[in-house]
């Protein structure tokens, strides 16, 4: 598998430094990751990065999100320009893949109603109309070891995969926000609902995203951080009885939906 980096270069200096060269990221497998700023904007540091991808022979991957409450304005605005960044970025960064993430600046994330339907009919469109390889991300703004980050989780992996997404990377903990906060146990149970709801129809996964809402919207903007790495695993790597009782709990509500089974 291919890892994509290097995620914290900040300038195209840090890319070229480890990328293509003795010990760093291999260009016959791993993939340059090039973000641009919000909306539709780019810069020479881009280029630079870009430019040293195709001297490498790498394969490109541009993300810039969409806010809901910056240049975009509402929902609908953050759709129109996903997509333009989307169609924009093969020929203008060269893209192998493309993010199309939308966020809600009210609260940091998008496991919100409005971000989900604008992250859902922003890559239905795509998927349904071109042959992009897609991405999209989840932004959790709950943590480790509360039941809130895993129907966040839940909420938008289902969404995710029934619009038409090519793949999705893990969690992003906390919103990020703190040291350490998360964990693999959120990020198995991303992976897992991912899977199990490949079968499902986006009637079907509407209903189901319509029971999770209430369950955490109303935490969105002052969400429960829950427990570090360290205090949600022991010393053998494990993690403790109390997050293993919440990530079952959840897990076993929501298998009358999605029927997990085993991967």
């Amino acid at each position: 598998m291919p890892i994509l980096g290097p995620i914290n270069a900040c300038s195209a200096m840090g890319l070229t430094s480890s990328f293509g060269l003795k010990g760093g990221f291999d260009p016959d497998k791993d993939i340059i990751l090039t973000l641009q700023a919000s909306e539709l904007k780019t810069s020479y540091d881009s280029f630079y990065k870009v430019l040293h991808g195709l001297k490498c022979g790498a394969k490109i991957h541009c993300g810039s999100w969409s806010m809901i409450g910056g240049y975009s304005g509402p929902p609908e605005g953050t759709v129109l320009t996903t997509i333009a960044y989307a169609l924009l970025s093969p020929i203008i960064h060269q893209a192998y893949s493309v993010s199309t993430n939308i966020m809600d600046m009210r609260y940091g994330g998008n496991p919100g109603r409005h971000a989900i339907w604008s992250n859902s009919v922003a890559v239905q469109a795509l998927s349904r109309n071109t042959n992009l390889i897609l991405q999209n991300i989840t932004n959790q703004v709950s943590g480790p070891c509360t039941e809130h980050i895993l129907y966040e989780t839940a909420a938008g992996m289902i969404n995710i995969a029934v619009s038409g997404a090519s793949f999705s990377i893990g969690t992003r903990s906390a919103g990020g926000r703190y040291p350490n906060h998360i964990t693999p146990l959120e990020i198995k149970f991303a992976g897992e609902t991912l899977k199990a709801s490949t079968g499902l129809t986006r009637e079907e996964a509407n209903e189901i995203v319509k029971e999770l809402l209430p369950k955490y919207e109303n935490y969105l903007r002052t969400p429960f951080i829950g427990k570090s790495y360290r205090e949600c695993y022991d010393k053998e790597g494990q993690p403790i009885s109390q997050w293993m009782d919440i990530y079952q709990k959840i897990k076993e509500e929501l298998d009358n939906y999605l029927k997990f089974g085993k991967f």
